[in-house]
């Protein structure tokens, strides 16, 4: 395993370190960052404050576990730039060569000690470290303080961070009105689309009965006695009568877990958002990102937390409604599939589907108990790609890639999210002993 650095984790601290950091606004930077949402966030506030202060810069995603030997390859070939690795795991004790351009590590992790002096904050700190280095070195807006606590809210799952340093932070941006608490729904298109739609097309959560199903839509708002014109408004429309009845319909038809854990649990606006926008509230930020780093499109989605209000947004709303759709369809396939009186097995395929809607389908089978209500881990295959999917909490995705690279397979994972891995189309036997790899170790299955 990767070695954190002993880091404090006050501000204090970091606002210390930062001043001692050796950042060079004056040249080309180039920041390598994981596809987390906590990385692309402290990235963006990066590139914000570099291109506030007059510099240039380049991003690029890469794996979120990073050998130390292709650092050091791409310190070489990008040897007149600055760089920055955002929210990577370095892995390997390979020393870096002395020289003029070290790469700096903002919310990293390491094995290499030499790394200790060029790097800022843990991977639990990875926007906060991003945030104070931007206010120590560079100028910032009252957006780089929305995204840092757009990240770490993301991080912690909207709970109250953990962490000092991070708390302080989401602290700032709710006393700055830039961040507000906002009980009730957490669905994607809760303040901009029409009701019918946000629960048609509802995939996080997974609503079963009424996500993909117009009839079941239908009969869940009658049922609630919503005046059919208000189909097609946004639910910030609908009366506190109307909410509450459509609460209690939501209690009697959806597994209680899924109503308590995601969709009565409440969610955060950024208040300076455009209120018709996707970017207003955090759920469909998590959403539109999701869906950006399943599909492989996280340009688009680092555009639009760039500033583009445009093309770029218009373009990532059209594609999230198509993967909603597609993942739905897919859905269908394996309800209609499935024998109702059979658990669903833990190695299903899907022909001709799109290898993008593999990380959504393994995971909504495993959290709406679509697979048996054991099961951990599922595999979901289409015509090109194998996706291995887990919910077992105790596995981080870079703890389950170091245990795959660390056997002799011949397939190189690609994360697709925090708790899937996609390989070109394997053999059953070749999924199976890698779902037994991700979840043994020291000789204990999880």
């Amino acid at each position: 395993m990767s070695t954190k650095t002993r880091t404090t984790t006050s501000l204090k601290s970091l606002e210390k370190k930062a001043k001692l950091l050796d950042i060079k606004t004056d040249v080309h930077t180039v920041i390598f960052t994981s596809p987390t949402p906590e990385a692309l966030c402290a990235s963006i506030i990066l590139c914000r404050a570099i291109r506030r202060t007059g510099g240039r810069f380049h991003l690029s995603f890469c794996p979120p576990l990073l050998d130390i030997r292709t650092l050091i390859g791409l310190r070489e070939a990008y040897s007149q730039s600055s760089i920055l690795f955002v929210g990577v795991d370095i892995q390997g004790k390979k020393r870096i060569k002395k020289g003029a351009g070290y790469p700096l590590f903002i919310g990293c992790t390491w094995e290499s000690g030499q790394v200790t002096d060029l790097a800022l904050g843990s991977s639990d700190l990875t926007c906060a470290s991003a945030y104070i280095l931007a206010q120590a070195q560079m100028e910032t807006s009252d957006y780089e303080l929305q995204m840092a606590s757009t990240g770490i809210l993301l991080q912690s799952e909207y709970k109250e961070p953990p962490i000092k340093a991070n708390k302080e932070i989401v602290n700032r941006a709710l006393n700055a009105g830039l961040v507000e608490k906002r009980s009730g729904y957490r669905l994607y298109g809760s303040t901009f689309l029409p009701l019918e739609e946000v629960f048609l097309y509802s995939t996080h959560p997974y609503l079963k009965g009424i996500s993909g199903s117009r009839k079941g839509c239908d009969a869940l708002l009658n049922d609630a006695e919503i005046p059919i014109p208000s189909f097609g408004e946004p639910i910030s429309y609908l009366t506190s009568e109307n909410i509450q009845n459509l609460n209690q319909r939501f209690i009697e038809r959806v597994d209680a877990r899924i109503v308590t854990n995601h969709l009565l649990a409440g969610d955060f606006l950024l208040v300076k958002e455009d209120t018709a926008s996707p970017l207003h509230t955090l759920s469909s930020i998590e959403r539109l990102h999701a869906m950006a780093w399943a599909r492989g499109e996280l340009g688009s989605m680092a555009s639009v937390l760039l500033g583009d209000r445009g093309s770029s947004l218009i373009t990532l709303v059209d594609r999230y409604m198509t993967h909603q759709k597609e993942v739905l369809n897919s859905l269908q396939h394996i309800e209609t599939s499935v024998s109702q009186s059979d658990p669903l097995p833990d190695n299903i395929t899907l022909p001709g589907s799109n290898s993008s809607v593999l990380t959504d389908v393994g995971r909504i089978c495993l959290e709406s108990h679509l697979a048996d209500t054991a099961t951990e881990v599922i595999v979901v295959n289409d015509d090109d790609a194998t996706e291995i999917v887990w919910s077992i909490s105790g596995i981080s995705m870079n703890q389950a890639l170091r245990r795959i690279l660390a056997h002799d397979v011949n397939v190189q994972p690609t994360a697709t999210s925090k708790r899937s891995l996609r390989f070109p189309r394997l053999e059953a036997s070749t999924s199976q002993e890698l779902v037994s790899i991700l979840t043994t170790t020291g000789g204990k299955t999880h």
